[in-house]
């Protein structure tokens, strides 16, 4: 189990009654989180959600609908709580997006638009807590997520087999990739870069981008 800090709130104990089919239901929409957590403390969390979690419905509470701004919106748990749950909710929502066409790196042109695909997400992280999903998805003990200096950009996408893929991008990069959620075109991702190379390294970055897919046609 990798859970740190103040998993219930102060003052006061989880209710018994309830939490283990809400356990049970919500578990599977938020794997990774429940298994950092340990099945205790994962049914004990699912016993605060029920009494002072948000006011929705049985069939939303049963998915976790609410569970990333439940536990983001307190101080009671660890910032990666929300944070990996965030990232559990997010590969869930990739994985059941539609795929669509990819833009290949012979369909580049200076002023073609680019846009990432439909079955995409970007996460502002705060803590290394991609790293400890990654280290979960392998059958790794994760260490403790730790607190960034700065925000870290993750985009998250599928492909047509359909399999999700995660990748942290460095500041440039992630400003870039917001941008490139909006739509613009190698012209302006230029100007992310100085210097007399700058076409040719936001083309190497953008060449990246549609060898792994990221890129819609």
């Amino acid at each position: 189990m990798m859970a740190s800090g103040r998993p219930l709130a102060r003052g006061s104990r989880a209710p018994h009654d309830g939490r283990d089919w809400l356990a049970a239901a919500v578990r599977p929409h938020y794997p990774k989180l429940a298994l950092a957590l340990g099945a205790d403390l994962f049914e004990a969390l699912m016993g605060v959600y029920i009494a002072r979690g948000p006011n929705e419905s049985r069939a939303s509470r049963e998915r976790g609908g609410e569970l990333v701004e439940f536990l983001a919106g307190g101080s009671d748990y660890p910032a990666w709580y929300g944070e990996l749950a965030k990232l559990d909710r997010a590969y869930a929502e990739v994985w059941q997006a539609p795929p669509v066409a990819r833009l290949s790196r012979n369909e580049l042109s200076t002023d073609r638009p680019l846009q990432l695909v439909p079955a995409s997400t970007l996460l502002q992280l705060t803590t290394t807590v991609d790293e400890a999903w990654s280290a979960l998805g392998r059958g790794e003990p994760p260490t403790q997520p730790r607190t960034l200096d700065w925000p870290r950009t993750v985009l998250v996408w599928r492909d047509e087999r359909p399999t999700v893929y995660a990748y942290a991008a460095g500041l440039t990069e992630g400003a870039a990739l917001r941008t490139v959620k909006r739509g613009t075109s190698l012209t302006e991702l230029s100007g992310y870069f100085t210097g007399d190379d700058a076409f040719s390294r936001a083309l190497d970055m953008v060449l990246r981008w549609a060898d792994a897919g990221v890129l819609a046609r």
